[in-house]
């Protein structure tokens, strides 16, 4: 039996630890399912339609996006063939292109004439009657003329012959002279220069690599290929630089997207604190699926854009349920992380978008830290939204500009409209948001405090002292948010509701006694601390009849935590009966967050300024009142969940006492002198009068500033 025990117990931890784990990572792989479902969706409706493939006709007439200067390897490739052609050949130059050899040459040709078959007889005999002085014109003439031909290399037989005839007229006027030296040029000149291919092939390749790249510029707007056309690899690539999608499966996307989506959920779940997100009895699923819809309408609002041309838009709702409904430093991260992420899941190769969405994102998280603040109407909220918008669109416009991209006029129109309908969207749907994950904006909170609420109307009417008592907790608990960074409206409305279970039974409540009579006077101590202990319970009860949202309802138990009703006890041990000392103790929890622990302190302090009003005659009076309070709360274990700082603690005190003088501005109330502490003192009075009010009455008894916890 034991063993079968053991196993059991073995097996649920084993299933339990396994349902944890299986926790952890579900928020990664649905932020994973978003991200792929997001890709899938831009494939189908914006890459699919503007892919190309190498080979294939182009589906549609392709237009540059950006300014770019590219290579152009076909026209540098004719350029270079040109070069080439416009090289003949080269030749290798004998020993007749040197000045000695061509001296030996001619004289061998004169000296010897008999021994060359290529003159005829009668210039043979030319020969034999030159002088010494006409041999010299002779050799003037055709080294003049082998010259001429030597800087024309590349003659053919007929120029070249044609060019000896021409310049012979000049040199020579002698008929036979000039049919002698015209036969020896032909015969010095025929083997002097020989051709090679070699030397030409080496010429051409050296002149072809002298070239330099063609570099040529498009702008946006200018085709690059008409539809029909086939894309060659040098369009191909022209088209990927541009951002345009190649017609297979986007693979190399799919991983961004994949490893984008993981480390923003890693983001939002390790430097956004979840502990500070609070939607609905700390509930962490709830947290994540808030964020995780907001994933999802960011990145698939931005998709849908793009189909018109309309960038970083879609993070227009998401900046406003965030800022709307989260604390200044959980916001940031959030909207940081979906932002940059997304830009890299919408954006595919289109390196442009990428850039104005994530500027765009950083500029309007940055940009919406005061922007939703404080006190406004759904009107001001729609307007500051268009605003925020707008200046988007007209960032991504210079942004265009810097990028060599562009923005006509017609994008720009679409951006303003998609601006005026994702505002308007966005204010309509956020009650929806509000509702299905239960978070709270400045809106909300403003309407679920209005006089006109139907809680708030019935404590008006059944119990105006509880209603009076819940409206002074607010005055005090809103000025001590507001001076250490917490959220005011927050506070006014935990205020408004943390006593509403008083209506069940409000005669049994001090402040509801106006007649002056004591309903406890004629109950025992243990079904007086029943009734007061009760409202906690009917208080919940009342809530989710009303539907209040559950950060609302947190303030009803943790406004009291465990704190006990120590008059009630004494007075039934003073009766003789043995009671536990739980069963005058509130059930709890201690308060969890900030919000909850300040509320705690404000009631606490307005009860006791309350119970000692006739007591208090300097401002002394009231901060040792207000310190009384807090330090008891301290020692009792009330604030040891709560990571308030000492100095935070300070400066709620410091908020308290001007806002408690505030309320005693009529009273001559004198200001703080050296006699404080000393015995017979006014302070000590006013701690003695705050006992002596307090003693009597039932539902004072638990705001004791002296009341300590069971474990004191």
């Amino acid at each position: 039996m034991i063993e079968y025990r053991s196993l059991r117990r073995r097996i649920l931890q084993a299933l339990l630890f396994f349902r944890r784990g299986l926790f952890a990572f579900l928020p990664f792989g649905i932020a994973m399912g978003i991200a792929l479902g997001a890709v899938a969706l831009r494939w189908s409706i914006i890459d699919a339609k503007w892919s190309f493939s190498v080979g294939l006709p182009a589906p549609v007439t392709f237009y540059a996006l950006t300014e770019m200067t590219y290579d152009d390897p076909e026209a540098t490739r004719k350029l270079q063939e040109q070069v080439r052609q416009s090289i003949i050949g080269a030749s290798v130059q004998g020993r007749m292109n040197t000045e000695e050899g061509f001296q030996s040459e001619y004289q061998t040709l004169l000296n010897n004439p008999s021994s060359d078959t290529f003159l005829s007889p009668e210039l043979r005999s030319v020969i034999d009657g030159l002088t010494l002085d006409k041999r010299e014109n002779l050799l003037a003439v055709v080294r003049s003329i082998r010259d001429d031909i030597n800087r024309n290399q590349f003659l053919t037989p007929e120029r070249k012959d044609e060019l000896i005839w021409q310049r012979m007229e000049i040199l020579e006027p002698d008929p036979a002279l000039a049919n002698l030296a015209f036969q020896l040029l032909l015969e010095l000149t025929e083997n002097d220069a020989m051709a090679s291919q070699a030397m030409t092939d080496r010429l051409r390749d050296l002149a072809a690599s002298s070239v330099p790249t063609v570099h040529r510029k498009i702008f946006p707007g200018d085709t690059i290929v008409l539809q029909g056309e086939v894309v060659t690899k040098q369009i191909a690539a022209l088209l990927k630089a541009q951002g345009y999608p190649e017609g297979t499966l986007p693979w190399g996307s799919i991983v961004m997207a994949m490893v984008a989506s993981f480390l923003a959920t890693l983001w939002i779940g390790r430097i956004a604190d979840l502990s500070v997100i609070h939607h609905g009895a700390d509930s962490t699923q709830g947290s994540w699926a808030f964020m995780l819809s907001l994933m999802a309408i960011t990145w698939f609002t931005e998709i849908f854009g793009l189909q018109f041309g309309i960038v970083s838009l879609g993070v227009l709702p998401m900046i406003a349920f965030v800022f709307l409904t989260e604390p200044d430093l959980v916001a940031i991260h959030l909207a940081l992380s979906i932002s940059i992420s997304g830009a890299v899941i919408t954006s595919g190769t289109a390196s442009s978008s990428f850039v104005m969405s994530v500027i765009s994102g950083a500029f309007a998280s940055l940009f919406s830290l005061n922007l939703f603040k404080g006190r406004f109407s759904r009107l001001l909220l729609f307007l500051r939204l268009t605003a925020l918008g707008v200046s988007i669109v007209v960032m991504n416009s210079f942004l265009a500009v810097g990028l060599s991209s562009q923005m006509d006029v017609k994008t720009f129109g679409v951006s303003l409209i998609a601006v005026f309908l994702l505002s308007t969207a966005t204010v309509v749907t956020l009650p929806v948001v509000e509702a299905v994950f239960d978070v709270l904006s400045p809106l909300r909170l403003m309407e679920l405090t209005h006089p006109s609420h139907p809680l708030l109307r019935r404590l008006q009417m059944e119990a105006p002292g509880t209603y009076h008592h819940t409206q002074m907790v607010g005055n005090i608990a809103e000025a001590a948010a507001e001076r250490i960074g917490l959220n005011p409206l927050l506070l006014r409305a935990g205020a408004s509701f943390h006593d509403i279970g008083k209506l069940r039974r409000p005669q049994y409540f001090i402040e509801n006694q106006l007649s002056g009579v004591n309903a406890h006077d004629t109950l025992t101590p243990t079904m007086s601390a029943l009734i007061i202990l009760s409202h906690v319970k009917d208080g919940l009860e009342m809530a989710e009849e009303y539907h209040l949202p559950m950060r609302l309802r947190d303030f009803i138990p943790e406004h009291h935590g465990t704190t006990c009703l120590t008059y009630f006890y004494k007075k039934a041990l003073k009766d003789g009966e043995n009671p536990q000392i739980d069963q005058f103790c509130y059930p709890g929890p201690k308060p969890q967050t900030r919000e909850t622990a300040l509320l705690m302190l404000a009631d606490s302090v307005e009860a006791s300024a309350r119970g000692a009003s006739r007591s208090i005659q300097r401002l002394s009076d009231l901060q040792s009142l207000i310190e009384s309070v807090v330090a008891s709360k301290i020692d009792a274990g009330q604030l040891d969940n709560v990571p308030f700082t000492l100095k935070e603690l300070t400066e709620v005190k410091e908020s308290m006492l001007e806002t408690l003088r505030s309320m005693y501005h009529t009273r001559d109330i004198k200001p703080i002198e050296p006699d404080r502490g000393k015995k017979g003192s006014p302070t000590e009075k006013a701690e003695k009068a705050e006992k002596a009010e307090k003693t009597p009455s039932a539902g004072q008894a638990a705001e004791s500033p002296k009341e300590k916890g069971p474990n004191s």
